[in-house]
């Protein structure tokens, strides 16, 4: 993500915790400070962006219906789920709710906070019309 949006210091501060992390080092406090600091930059710089729909092509029904299923059972199995599945999910929920509709889901699933990314994307698939459990 680091490099999409141009910010080298989220990239080198998130490289240097990896690095910590396979040769069984300790994160520091002052690291977590730092990545910390950089993420909250880089959200910052993200804000400025167009959302993922406005930037990605619209799809169609079917495949967005599988996108929306295929991200639910992604984010209950606490896997990453990439920018190409967020777009499409995107797509298909502000196509059938509106415009940026899907904003919160999106800031969920980047931030990690999968259990509310569950609920939201539960939600939204409800008031689309496909309603999942």
């Amino acid at each position: 993500m680091a490099g999409t949006v141009g910010h080298t210091r989220l990239a080198a501060i998130a490289a240097a915790i990896d690095l910590a992390f396979k040769e069984r080092r300790p994160v520091t406090p002052d690291m977590l400070a730092e990545f910390r600091a950089a993420m909250k930059d880089a959200k910052a710089r993200l804000e400025t962006l167009p959302p993922l729909s406005a930037l990605s092509l619209k799809i169609g029904e079917a495949q967005g219906k599988k996108a929306v299923e295929k991200m639910l059972s992604m984010l209950k199995n606490s896997e990453y789920i990439d920018e190409s599945l967020l777009a499409d999910v995107s797509d298909y929920l502000d196509g059938r709710l509106g415009a940026h509709a899907s904003r919160r889901l999106i800031d969920q699933v980047e931030n990690f906070d999968l259990d509310t990314a569950i609920a939201t994307l539960l939600e939204l698939a409800g008031r689309a019309g496909e309603p999942l459990s």
